[in-house]
């Protein structure tokens, strides 16, 4: 596969996976490169979509979808978030998209000082850093309209942070994006911060449950499947489903007979059982 040539650093030219709804775990434990389809954060806020993606590293693939999103951003009023649990990785983030990727950002956590947090903040306000990296010291109170990307570096802390941090998202009403960008590495980086990351990276790594019905059982109080959100997408646990269903054989139909009997037919060495319902 040809690489997407992004820039001039060797980063950049990272080859772009394509889509795959398929197994989420190799063998080995380790996590399949993978970007999902999109699914409704909530019944409420359906323009609001949330992504998944499992990638070698986390922080390469968060810098290289923010250069393909600041390429491609269609108003100078829209801004992206890049969530991260430490402000190590704040800082590591920031430093990385400014300084090889050429993307404005800003960057805001509870150790700087207040003046510095002011003059970040005003910094991506006034449009002069479309990025703001950031801890969940963000997450409350910041009412900017045209936030089209947040992006959760690892895991999150709670389905109510994930919920509160996306609501960032799309406050005017046009449509936004949340992603989860995660590996094996930056989930175990979580829980050993904390053991209460267990259930977002359980749900992470889930592959078989609805992944809106957890969701929304968390943020709406009213569980339910992606199918039957008539505008929702699958997602990928509902598709892979699905699909699997979809590739069963047809279970044989009884034919009744004149007496009330079901013959029904069985390949099996050539003969048939029947089948009294009497």
């Amino acid at each position: 596969m040809q690489p997407l040539l992004l820039g001039s650093h060797p980063l950049f030219s990272l080859p772009i996976h394509p889509p795959c709804a398929n197994p989420v775990m190799k063998k080995d434990g380790s996590d399949l490169q993978r970007d999902d389809h999109n699914w409704v954060l909530s019944v409420i806020e359906v323009h609001k979509m949330v992504s998944m993606s499992f990638v070698r590293s986390v922080d390469e693939e968060i810098v290289r979808q923010l250069i393909e999103w600041d390429c491609n951003v269609s108003s100078e009023t829209d801004r992206a978030m890049v969530y991260c649990l430490t402000r190590q990785s704040v800082e590591q983030v920031a430093s990385m998209a400014n300084n090889m990727a050429c993307v404005r950002t800003a960057h805001l956590h509870a150790h700087l000082d207040d003046d510095v947090k002011r003059a970040q903040l005003q910094s991506w306000l006034s449009g002069e850093a479309h990025v703001m990296v950031a801890t969940g010291v963000i997450s409350c109170g910041y009412n900017y309209p045209s936030v089209r990307l947040v992006i959760h570096r690892g895991s999150f802390r709670s389905f109510a942070a994930l919920h509160q941090e996306s609501g960032r998202l799309a406050r005017d009403g046009r449509p936004g994006t949340s992603k989860v960008i995660s590996n094996t590495n930056s989930r175990a980086e979580a829980l050993h911060l904390d053991s209460s990351f267990a259930e977002p990276n359980l749900w992470i790594t889930d592959t078989e449950n609805c992944r809106c019905h957890h969701l929304h059982s968390a943020v709406d109080g009213q569980p339910q499947r992606c199918s039957l959100i008539p505008v929702a997408q699958p997602c990928d646990n509902c598709l892979r489903q699905s699909r699997a269903v979809s590739q069963q054989p047809p279970s044989p139909l009884p034919m009744l007979s004149a007496r009330g009997t079901a013959l029904t037919s069985f390949v099996n060495e050539d003969r048939a059982a029947l089948i009294n319902f009497r």
